[in-house]
């Protein structure tokens, strides 16, 4: 199969699914795709999962990666030494799942290779789970669970906030959050409660410095 191909495979295996699957490659991703020479990149992402996938396909393989937001290149030596010597032993520990360095930042990166010869859906699903397991790993083993956690929610305020700026009522937002993000009631109504406030501060700033230069 040639690598338009696949593309086209990929693309209906993530873009058509249910919030409610309990498999990865079932659920209903947003989908975007970027074109570098004779390389396709998809660019996978759903609420669920806290950073996007991209998905790089071309030369024979098809690879999966998520870049996980952690530089290395400010790092004083003894602190990248010991990332690198936890990043090779991850390597080590882990089946299909590897990290590696990329970008100029050198920042942290979770990586999973697939022959295109023979690739079925549930082997990619299976890609995807070692993708995440693997990036959670490589997060905890690296003591940046705190700062996933914020990175996550910096995410999720993000999509919050482009839905309400588009028009959608906070009721609407509320099913987002509930539905696909799977918050419960309660959790997702605190949430918008101090988006809201946050947002109305923001605004009654915003009329103070308006006010300010008029004045």
């Amino acid at each position: 199969m040639k690598s338009e191909d696949w593309v086209k495979k990929i693309h209906s295996w993530l873009e058509i699914g249910k919030d409610t699957s309990r498999e990865l490659v079932g659920l209903p991703w947003e989908v975007k795709e970027e074109r570098m020479g004779e390389t396709t990149i998809i660019v996978a992402q759903h609420p669920k999962v806290a950073f996007p996938i991209y998905i790089k396909i071309g030369g024979g393989f098809i690879s999966l990666f998520i870049d996980l937001g952690i530089e290395t290149d400010a790092m004083d030596v003894k602190d990248r030494m010991k990332i690198y010597k936890a990043l090779l032993k991850i390597n080590g520990q882990l089946n299909l799942f590897k990290v590696a360095l990329g970008g100029e930042e050198e920042n942290v990166v979770s990586m999973v290779d697939l022959d295109m010869t023979s690739l079925s859906k549930e082997e990619f699903n299976d890609a995807l789970t070692a993708l995440l397991i693997g990036s959670h790993t490589v997060i905890s083993a690296l003591g940046y669970s705190e700062e996933f956690q914020k990175a996550l929610m910096q995410r999720l305020l993000g999509m919050i906030s482009e839905r309400l700026s588009r028009g959608d009522s906070i009721e609407d937002v509320k099913k987002f959050l509930v539905n696909k993000v799977g918050m419960g009631e309660e959790e997702a109504d605190e949430l918008l409660k101090d988006i809201k406030e946050t947002i109305e501060k923001k605004e009654g700033e915003e009329r103070e410095r308006t006010s300010h230069y008029i004045s």
